[in-house]
């Protein structure tokens, strides 16, 4: 057992930020948290694959509800499709400073990024394997309930009549009255950052044989040393920019 630090707000800003969808992105994953947690998954998730996924499903339910009526099959199928498919990492990747900029951020935001994503990207079908099987099943349970309209005080102020979605509504308490898009980011971080803190494991489990592997690093990135690995059994790897497929048979 391993163990990483919380995910802080400044990273999550980060992590949410460009072409103006910051606070569209860490809205969805804060609903995300609300509603699907995946506190049980955590500690065989990479950070990135956690938001991406909580961001992704929670957009995939509220555009359509039978988004997740069909059999998830395994834990591995159900976050290939929402990762992969749905291009929940592909979204982060693309509009994420922290993706676009890497080498203009300090060594301190850097590694904060590396420690919280410990697995790299890597062997996620054999990670999920480790999830006991009622915690998938509760997971697609909640990824089956409708969504609620996460607002500010003023814009629910502004919908009296609660035209948009009035049964599923929530208000959330941002310490601002006419909050900008990136004030709404850093109000949403902010949050995000506290329910990490509160509910989510720091403990998380290496892979038989990859404790060795993360001692190594290279330009102060880490790079795992894959020796007998099939490309197959490889996903997405956003630090090296190389594409895998995942065997999910």
């Amino acid at each position: 057992m391993e163990k990483r630090p919380h995910p802080r707000k400044g990273l999550l800003v980060e992590s949410g930020r460009g072409e103006n969808l910051g606070s569209y992105f860490l809205q969805r994953v804060y609903g995300g948290l609300i509603e699907t947690p995946l506190t049980e998954f955590y500690p065989w998730l990479d950070f990135d694959e956690t938001i991406a996924f909580l961001a992704e499903s929670w957009s995939m339910r509220d555009s359509s509800p039978s988004a997740f009526s069909g059999d998830p099959g395994s834990a591995a199928k159900l976050f290939n499709y929402v990762l992969n498919f749905q291009k929940g990492l592909e979204f982060l990747e693309k509009f994420s400073n922290i993706y676009n900029f890497w080498e203009s951020y300090p060594d301190s935001v850097r590694d904060l990024h590396d420690k919280v994503n410990p697995f790299e990207g890597e062997d996620l079908k054999e990670r999920l394997a480790n999830v006991a099987p009622e915690h998938l099943e509760e997971l697609h349970k909640k990824l089956n309930a409708p969504t609620h309209k996460y607002m500010t005080s003023l814009e629910n102020e502004e919908d009296p009549m609660n035209l948009s979605k009035p049964d599923g509504r929530i208000v959330v308490s941002f310490p601002f009255v006419y909050p900008s898009g990136k004030k709404m980011a850093e109000g949403y971080a902010s949050k995000i950052a506290e329910i990490f803190r509160k509910n989510y494991p720091q403990e998380y489990f290496l892979l038989e044989g990859e404790v060795e592997e993360k001692l190594i690093k290279i330009e102060k990135k880490p790079v795992k040393i894959r020796e007998a690995l099939s490309l197959k059994e490889r996903q997405h790897s956003p630090k090296t920019g190389e594409m895998y497929t995942l065997d999910l048979s």
